[in-house]
């Protein structure tokens, strides 16, 4: 089977002597969404990947984890080549149970996170500093991902909450048209 080349979805900085995971995008489309992400033969890495059973989501891009094992915090520029994806079929999958005979693994299933969540998980994770920092935020943001819009259609109207303005008795709001900022500050 043909390996494609894995990309760094968008820049991000890995600290010294810590572990990061990437969201990572393929470079072609693959022949099965199912495969396995593993390190480039490079000389010089800037940070090394774990092997990764990965599975893509709708969006094809996946999470893979690297570790950045210098002395100074490395960016990875978005785009830069990661490592090299082989699909696999779940004929391939097995898992040794200490005896000679493997038995075949479960069928693998969709990443934890929904793909609306992953710009979000990207954006919050450069705040996290421990690897169990970003993998309580996976299980927080994907136990309640359905709290957030995945798109502008899902956005709508609820009847379940009821607004009220309290006003002093015997009187009426003010009703005022609304101010318009110059041009300077709304562009801000």
């Amino acid at each position: 089977m043909l390996s494609n080349k894995v990309q760094t979805a968008s820049t991000i900085t890995v600290l010294a002597g810590t572990e990061a995971q990437i969201v990572c995008r393929l470079t072609t489309p693959p022949s099965n969404t199912t495969g396995i992400v593993e390190h480039p033969s490079e000389k010089d890495p800037k940070a090394v990947v774990a092997a990764t059973l990965t599975q893509l989501n709708h969006q094809e891009k996946f999470l893979v984890r690297c570790l950045n094992a210098k002395d100074e915090p490395v960016t990875i520029r978005a785009g830069t080549t990661h490592g090299l994806y082989t699909p696999i079929t779940s004929d391939d999958i097995f898992q040794h149970n200490g005896n000679d005979n493997p038995t075949k693994c479960q069928p693998i299933s969709e990443s934890a996170l929904p793909a609306h969540m992953l710009p979000l998980y990207e954006k919050a994770c450069q705040n996290c500093e421990t690897f169990a920092q970003k993998e309580a935020l996976a299980s927080l943001l994907a136990q309640h991902s359905d709290m957030f819009s995945s798109d502008d259609a899902d956005v709508g109207q609820t009847a379940l909450v009821s607004h009220r303005i309290p006003v002093e008795p015997g009187t009426t709001p003010i009703r005022q048209a609304p101010r318009r900022l110059g041009v300077e500050k709304a562009r801000r």
